[in-house]
């Protein structure tokens, strides 16, 4: 039973956190991941997983890299 409250507490809050990054994207688009690390609060890492799996379904598209500033 605890390893079921684990699991459904990690997507819920994986789930809340894409909620927070799509919005975060429709608010400030275009936006870099850095950027959205920032904003977010969100790891670098989390947002990288979470922003490739919203490219693989279609959900955000990727552009062109920007150069750096």
């Amino acid at each position: 039973m605890q390893q079921q409250i684990k699991s459904a507490d990690r997507l819920l809050i994986r789930g809340i956190n894409q909620n927070v990054l799509l919005n975060l994207i429709r608010a400030h688009s275009p936006v870099s991941r850095p950027r959205l690390a920032a904003l977010s609060g969100l790891s670098q890492v989390t947002v990288i997983k979470i922003t490739n799996t919203l490219i693989d379904r279609h959900l955000i598209l990727e552009k062109e890299y920007a150069e750096s500033t």
